[in-house]
């Protein structure tokens, strides 16, 4: 079975792609495979060689250039045709994900012109464009937290503020977590920076900063790096690995030696 959600690390690796293939490019036309769920974004660059590309974007599930245009509905939903109001004709400045969660974000245009198409893959996900200042202009899904004082809702800001951002973790900061203390870059437990709180029990898979383990839960190095690091198991286990140790280690029970700490820094 295939994966069923982005990771932060899966996030951050197809917003390097897309930024090598897609940048400098104009937007042709927008369609939609299937409302609300599943749009293509095509794509030209200027000049004779005609090089075009075409950007899916599945709502909540993924994001990536496909072969060629898929058929596609004879009329258009109306949130497509918002999206053709705003960004036919514009060209990508930039492809980013913002701070380490799992949202990327595509600006279009510059100057008070630009507008930012950002894209949420957590929970049920999400679609969202505004203007230059991230004011909200239109949407696929609102939703508010009125606990944390977010919402995320036509003609309000975006809540960028609360994007977790991205930050080197210093050494002691890791040695700590390592250690089973305190310590580590990642949002609570089942959120994302912007305050959506998982609607499933898959879809956080891991991310975040984690409770610290308690006496009947080992910390396991695998653990203790995701708490760390806050970009989720698979990357947690890939630091362990590419330092030659087991992800599964009991640090309880067998801490890391200062040449296997060493190993892990350099990972």
């Amino acid at each position: 079975m295939g994966k069923q959600r982005l990771t932060s690390a899966d996030v951050a690796a197809e917003v390097a792609c897309l930024r090598e293939r897609i940048v400098g490019m104009r937007v042709s036309n927008i369609y939609d495979l299937s409302p609300k769920v599943v749009y293509v974004l095509k794509l030209a660059r200027s000049g004779e060689d005609g090089d075009k590309a075409f950007l899916l974007i599945e709502s909540g599930v993924r994001f990536h250039t496909i072969a060629g245009m898929p058929p596609t509905p004879p009329a258009p939903s109306n949130f497509t045709i918002k999206l053709r109001r705003h960004m036919r004709s514009r060209r990508v400045e930039a492809v980013r994900q913002l701070g380490v969660d799992r949202v990327a974000a595509l600006s279009f245009g510059s100057g008070d012109a630009a507008c930012h198409l950002l894209l949420e893959f957590y929970a049920q996900g999400n679609v969202v464009l505004t203007d230059s200042s991230y004011t909200v202009l239109t949407l696929l899904r609102s939703h508010r937290d009125d606990a944390g004082g977010l919402a995320t809702m036509a003609r309000h800001a975006y809540p960028v503020h609360a994007i977790r951002p991205r930050v080197a973790l210093p050494a002691e900061e890791l040695r700590r977590a390592l250690e089973g203390g305190a310590g580590g870059t990642g949002g609570e437990d089942g959120k994302d920076g912007a305050g959506k709180e998982e609607e499933d029990g898959e879809g956080n898979e891991g991310e975040g900063k984690k409770d610290p383990p308690s006496a009947s839960s080992p910390c396991t190095l695998s653990s203790a790096l995701n708490s760390a690091l806050g970009y989720g198991p698979d990357t947690a286990e890939h630091c362990a690995l590419g330092a030659n140790l087991d992800p599964g280690r009991n640090l309880t029970l067998d801490p890391l030696s200062p040449a296997e700490f060493d190993a892990v820094l350099r990972t």
